[in-house]
């Protein structure tokens, strides 16, 4: 269940269930797909880490302020995203 299908009266109580592909939020794919993107070109080109990573905290940071995310979920498609953006720069440009 989603943080905002919960029967609280958030202001986003509605969203999620309009505009969501599924049911589910663990991990969020959003934070998985930024930092996997941010660590593959961070480790590609050093010089833009501070800017890619600041982007994919952002994006990170969106989900909870929207209400779509829990914490764990947002902080679980962080680190899988960043495992999986450095293993696959680790495995095409080894």
């Amino acid at each position: 269940m989603r943080p905002a299908e919960r029967p609280a009266n958030c202001f986003f109580a509605g969203v999620a269930e309009r505009w969501s592909f599924d049911e589910f939020s663990f991990p969020s794919g959003h934070a998985l797909n930024a930092f996997a993107l941010a660590v593959t070109v961070g480790l590609a080109v050093p010089a833009l880490s501070p800017l890619l990573f600041f982007l994919a905290a952002s994006i990170a940071a969106s989900r909870l302020v929207l209400g779509v995310h829990f914490l764990t979920d947002v902080v679980a498609g962080s680190l899988i995203g960043a495992v999986l953006g450095a293993a696959a720069f680790v495995l095409v440009l080894g």
